[in-house]
């Protein structure tokens, strides 16, 4: 760890001290922490309580923070390239500009934190909590986000190529604009979903057999849907004014009966009762 003429000199020997003394001295402590453009590159800080601590421009960039409190920190313009955040809580922490390229964020609760600017591609955000996030035009190219919870979430103009959104909750949320090409769409919960000129150009998986479309249906109006390979949409409605390029050759498109679609409180249980039991690899402790 080096200390940086922007940081408390005092702080950061505390937390050379480990986290075990970090967290006792947090305790018995009313101080703000201060850390800003710290160098913490690849520190081990697992289970460290950094709650609403200024991390600002903090390099942190291949740390071990697994498990560690960062609920309400400014993480602004911080480099968190590579770093494993894994299970990490990072409720209403800003990380606008932050740079999250190759993250590890599996499991992290990240509902109410501020992205925006943030780089977000090859981020593993397996079963992350992003719900009402607002991840407006944040590019999540690439990005791991099988069984994540994005129900709500605001990504209008976002960047998923070739995102894996496998099983992820995406109820209600804004998808408008939002490219979508060449993601995976399997077993996604697409109900109420806004997918008002979207491009999902080459979306690989699109059988959405399998996907939440029942009850509120999912809004395509004037989304692209060229080059998709045979979707699936049967409890879609796709014969919305203003859809436009739908090659529907060998798609299917009768909308199920009210007998067969299923309730929507039905499908927690289908989808989320034992997420481990759908193939998604286990990260290792």
């Amino acid at each position: 760890m080096v200390l940086s003429v922007m940081s408390s000199p005092e702080q950061l020997q505390q937390l050379a001290a480990g986290v075990k003394a970090w967290n006792a001295w947090r305790k018995g402590c009313l101080e703000s922490v201060d850390l800003k453009q710290a160098n913490l590159r690849g520190a081990h800080l697992k289970l460290a309580d950094f709650s609403n601590a200024n991390l600002q421009g903090a390099n942190l960039g291949w740390a071990i923070l697994r498990y560690a409190n960062l609920g309400g920190a400014n993480l602004s313009q911080a480099c968190l390239t590579v770093a494993d955040l894994r299970s990490a809580n990072l409720t209403h922490a800003d990380l606008s500009g932050a740079d999250l390229r190759g993250a590890k964020l599996a499991r992290a609760d990240l509902s109410g934190a501020d992205f925006p600017g943030a780089p977000l591609q090859n981020a593993n955000l397996k079963q992350a909590d992003l719900s009402r996030d607002d991840l407006h035009g944040a590019n999540l190219s690439h990005a791991n986000l099988t069984g994540a919870d994005l129900s709500w979430g605001k990504l209008a103009h976002a960047n998923l190529t070739h995102a894996d959104l496998s099983f992820a909750d995406l109820r209600s949320a804004d998808l408008s604009h939002a490219n979508l090409s060449y993601a995976r769409l399997n077993g996604a919960n697409l109900s109420g979903a806004y997918l008002g000129y979207a491009n999902v150009n080459g979306v690989r998986g699109t059988d959405l057999r399998w996907a939440n479309l029942s009850a509120t249906r999912p809004r395509l109006g004037y989304a692209n849907l060229s080059r998709v390979n045979s979707p699936d949409l049967r409890w879609a409605n796709p014969a919305v004014s203003g859809t436009k390029s739908v090659d529907s050759r060998g798609a299917d498109l009768h909308p199920a009966s009210e007998g067969a679609v299923n309730e929507v409180s039905e499908w927690p249980d289908v989808y989320w009762e034992e997420p481990g039991d759908f193939g998604f690899p286990q990260d290792a402790d």
